[in-house]
C-alpha cells in the first residue's frame, strides 16, 4: 500500500523510531505512515544504516557466552505468531493498528461529530485514537503540550492552508497553533496521537475538551 503523501515524518521522529527511544504511541503513528510512504521508508532505512555503522565503529567488549545464551533463550519464543482478530469493518485499516484493534475496537462519542476508538498504548499522558470525523467538522484553534501526529486513512483534512489526504501525516509540536477542518464532502478517518494533552485556545475548544474528557 503506497501513496504519494505530501506530508511526511519529521527527521527527529524517524531517528527516534530508528533508535527505539520514541514513545509507543508515536511509534504507532510512524509505522502507519510508513505503510503509505516510500520516501519515509527509505529515510528510515538510511537512518538505521547510519546508526549501524556508528555502532560497528565502537570498541567491542567481551561477552560472557553463558550470559549471551541465557539472553537468547529469553528472546526465543517457540510459539508461532497468532494473527490478531480484528472486526471485519476495520480490517482495511493499516496492519500496524491490528494488534491494538484486536484488544479495543469499540467506537465511542468523543465529541458531537467525532467518534473514537481508544487504542491501548503505554505512557502516562500519551493517547492514540482512531477517530471518525463527520464532514465539515472543525477542531478549533489549539496548541499542544507535546508532539501530535495525525495520520489520514480516508477523507481529507485542511491544516494551515494545506490539504492532507490518505497516507499523509500531519506533525505538530508545542508552539504551533492551528485549526483543522474536515472536508465537507466526506467523513475523515485518522489516527490521532498526542504525546501530551491538547491546549485549547478558544472557549469552544475548552468546551469540546470538557465533553471529551481529555
Amino acid at each position: 500500500m503506497t501513496n504519494d503523501p505530501k506530508f511526511h515524518l519529521p527527521e527527529q521522529g524517524l531517528v527516534e523510531h530508528a533508535t527505539g527511544i520514541g514513545s509507543q504511541a508515536a511509534g504507532l503513528a510512524v509505522d502507519c505512515h510508513l505503510v503509505f510512504c516510500g520516501r519515509c521508508r527509505a529515510e528510515l532505512a538510511a537512518s538505521r544504516e547510519g546508526l549501524s555503522l556508528m555502532v560497528a565503529g565502537l570498541p567491542s567488549a567481551p561477552v560472557d557466552p553463558a550470559a549471551r545464551q541465557r539472553l537468547l533463550g529469553k528472546l526465543e519464543d517457540p510459539r508461532p505468531p497468532v494473527a490478531p482478530v480484528v472486526p471485519a469493518d476495520l480490517m482495511w485499516l493499516p496492519d500496524p493498528l491490528h494488534p491494538y484493534l484486536a484488544r479495543s475496537s469499540r467506537w465511542r462519542m468523543l465529541v458531537p461529530g467525532a467518534r473514537a476508538i481508544d487504542l491501548p498504548v503505554t505512557g502516562s499522558e500519551a493517547t492514540a485514537r482512531v477517530i471518525r470525523f463527520r464532514p465539515g467538522f472543525v477542531i478549533p484553534l489549539h496548541d499542544h503540550a507535546g508532539p501530535e501526529y495525525t495520520v489520514i486513512f480516508s477523507g481529507r483534512l485542511e491544516d494551515t492552508g494545506a490539504i492532507a489526504a490518505p497516507g499523509d501525516v500531519v506533525y505538530r509540536e508545542p508552539g504551533i497553533k492551528h485549526v483543522q477542518t474536515i472536508a465537507n464532502d466526506e467523513e475523515c478517518i485518522a489516527l490521532v496521537v498526542n504525546e501530551r494533552p491538547l491546549v485549547p485556545l478558544t472557549w469552544k475548544g475548552r468546551v469540546l475538551r470538557f465533553i471529551a474528557g481529555v
